[in-house]
């Protein structure tokens, strides 16, 4: 994947976005001290990105996107009040919420939006812009959440037998993944919060996949096909990823799963497995962290995961390890 992509997404790491804005950390007294955009060094480095997210907006194979979110919540930890109410950025919201933004593999289908990773990101988007609006009354904001309620229902076309994502929001056929998965799982979350119904049906089934998918050892791999828990899988050999039809887990699908339930579970009432589940997640990440911080900001996307997990739970370290130190410095 081309490194400026992981370059964004390790700037994303140090906004430690979207965390207090759109997940609500903050008004509940979870992780404020995790949210340490103001420092010195980092606000240095996100008055240098700006310009350049500004520029690059419509970038195509998604990238645009993906820049769009990084440059609204990079103004916000900046000082900005309500980014997403950026006069200079409405345009390119109200083509986001219509399906015509320029951020090439967007299209919006029938329904909603095509492919899962765009259409988590997209949420967020919305989602942000809906919750700055406040109360406020906007036909921009009715078209947003009418653009999460379709996201939401395409991802309940496209749920798996295996109760998870492909690529494809609406097609439960497009390769199915827990990387896709969770991008479909933060969509759910972002249309939540900005007060869009979301059948609990579909967030039992979200959660059911990753609970029925976790190894024994704790973490998690990237098919999310239901594995018999055996001691086995905790013996990651060389190389990420399946061998002889056996998922052994990886780092970033750990953390994936363990922000994904956690995210879940506001929305459910099975809340013990989970968080059994995130407890023994977390050992795992703990005892294999060491292969991030040896890999640096090239591994990008298992840093947005660690950031993900960090903000969610509410944990300043994990293990001795403070995540966002560790992140920011690379």
């Amino acid at each position: 994947m081309p490194m400026r992509f992981f370059s964004l997404i390790v700037m994303l790491a140090l906004l430690g976005q979207p965390c207090l804005a759109l997940w609500g950390a903050e008004e509940k007294g979870k992780a404020s001290d995790l949210y340490r955009p103001r420092h010195p060094e980092v606000q240095a480095a996100l008055k240098k990105a700006a310009p350049w997210l500004e520029k690059h907006i419509n970038d195509p194979s998604g990238y645009g996107v993906l820049n769009l979110l990084a440059l609204f919540e990079t103004r916000r930890c900046l000082g900005q009040a309500r980014p997403y109410l950026s006069e200079d950025l409405q345009g390119a919201i109200r083509s986001l919420a219509k399906g015509s933004f320029k951020i090439g593999q967007v299209s919006n289908s029938k329904d909603g939006y095509d492919n899962t990773y765009i259409a988590g990101i997209t949420a967020m988007i919305l989602s942000g812009y809906v919750q700055d609006v406040g109360k406020e009354r906007s036909t921009l904001k009715d078209e947003c959440r009418a653009a999460l309620a379709a996201i939401v229902k395409d991802l309940g076309k496209g749920l798996t037998k295996n109760n998870s994502w492909g690529y494809l929001t609406h097609e439960s056929n497009s390769h199915e993944n827990h990387s896709t998965g969770q991008y479909a799982i933060l969509a759910l979350a972002a249309a939540i919060k900005a007060g869009v119904e979301v059948p609990p049906k579909l967030v039992e089934d979200a959660m059911s996949g990753f609970l029925g998918s976790q190894a024994d050892s704790g973490g998690w791999g990237y098919t999310p096909t239901p594995i018999k828990k055996s001691k086995a899988y905790s013996k990651k050999k060389k190389g990420q990823g399946a061998a002889n039809n056996i998922v052994y887990p990886t780092l970033t699908m750990t953390l994936a799963g363990s922000s994904s339930l956690k995210v879940l579970e506001s929305s459910t009432k099975n809340t013990q497995e989970s968080q059994e589940a995130i407890h023994s997640a977390m050992e795992w990440v703990t005892e294999h962290l060491e292969s991030l911080s040896q890999s640096g900001a090239s591994n990008g996307y298992a840093l947005y995961c660690l950031e993900r997990a960090g903000v969610f739970l509410g944990i300043e370290k994990v293990g001795d390890v403070d995540w966002y130190d560790m992140g920011a410095r690379m």
